[in-house]
């Protein structure tokens, strides 16, 4: 019986965690800025090349070092925390810092 309270309880934190795992770090230059999104020019951290992640925002994104989106331009250096979007191809934006 003591077994399964144990096995319960771990069950249950592990899938309080379920969704930490799937956030992710982008980190690179402003290319563009459009209502809604914005995209990034970054070295790829797996391949080494250059790519550009686009990533949504909506009125749960924190902003740190600009008020909202409409601050962004492009060439700004940026870190933004991302979370998979339902869109494919877009990242949804969580915090965006701008250095």
């Amino acid at each position: 019986m003591k077994t399964m309270r144990c096995l319960a309880i771990l069950i249950a934190i592990l899938l309080s965690f379920q969704g930490m795992g799937l956030a992710k770090l982008v980190s690179g230059k402003i290319l563009s800025v459009a209502d809604g999104s914005f995209e990034v020019k970054r070295v790829n951290p797996v391949t080494g090349g250059e790519e550009v992640v686009k990533i949504s925002v909506n009125d749960n994104t924190f902003f740190t070092g600009v008020n909202s989106l409409k601050e962004l331009k492009a060439d700004d250096p940026v870190w933004v925390d991302v979370m998979p979007d339902a869109t494919p191809g877009t990242w949804k934006a969580t915090s965006v810092r701008k250095a």
